[in-house]
């Protein structure tokens, strides 16, 4: 206790080794601030890229963004859910949009070209075919993504069918050659594929009829 007496000899030893302390430059200054441990001096995760990207609606870079916050930091897991809610909001409009904008191409009409006439209902459904993918690559399970498949299947029929009747046949396989690079189902693009085919051997021969 420090109301107890020192005897003369805890005394003199006690004094020796205050004056060692004092002028031992090695010694712990016992004025100085402990340092921090690792932890509290690492610096905080910067997360304004990510929400910067959030706010502008960029759902593609606000995944990559959120996804090199998740590898680089343990400390934030709760701020780090927060930005995944917000994430899932933004990707699921982005995804409706993509759908939305793949469902107005596709109402191109079939439309008789002339010569050297650029191919404005083809550009349309491969811009709604990659439309689509846009939206699969953000939400894949999203139910509207088989559904605008399905209705993009239904389109490249009605072309190939228009561009037959209107016996514009290379027209008509480009409809096909193109839904073939595509996620659609085949079989009635084939069953098309395969009528053309004929058409164009009928056509072939009435021009160039076999000699008797």
């Amino acid at each position: 206790m420090l109301s107890q007496k020192l005897s003369p000899s805890s005394f003199i030893i006690t004094t020796i080794i205050l004056i060692t302390a004092c002028s031992d430059p090695t010694a712990p200054d016992p004025t100085a601030t402990a340092p921090k441990s690792t932890t509290q001096s690492a610096k905080a995760y910067d997360f304004s890229a990510l929400e910067a990207a959030i706010n502008a609606g960029d759902a593609i870079l606000a995944q990559q963004l959120l996804a090199q916050a998740q590898q680089q930091t343990s400390t934030s897991a709760d701020r780090i859910a927060e930005y995944q809610i917000q994430l899932d909001k933004i990707i699921a409009s982005a995804a409706q949009r993509y759908l939305e904008q793949a469902q107005q191409l596709m109402e191109v009409a079939y439309q008789p070209l002339e010569s050297g006439q650029t191919d404005q209902p083809r550009q349309q459904l491969q811009s709604a075919h990659e439309a689509i993918q846009k939206a699969k690559s953000l939400e894949q399970s999203n139910p509207g993504i088989q559904l605008a498949l399905n209705n993009l299947e239904k389109k490249y029929l009605s072309m190939i069918e228009s561009a037959a009747d209107d016996r514009a046949y290379n027209r008509a396989k480009s409809f096909i050659e193109d839904s073939l690079t595509m996620e659609l189902k085949q079989e009635g693009i084939l069953a098309s594929g395969a009528t053309i085919d004929k058409a164009i051997m009928r056509k072939a021969r009435s021009i160039n009829p076999m000699p008797m």
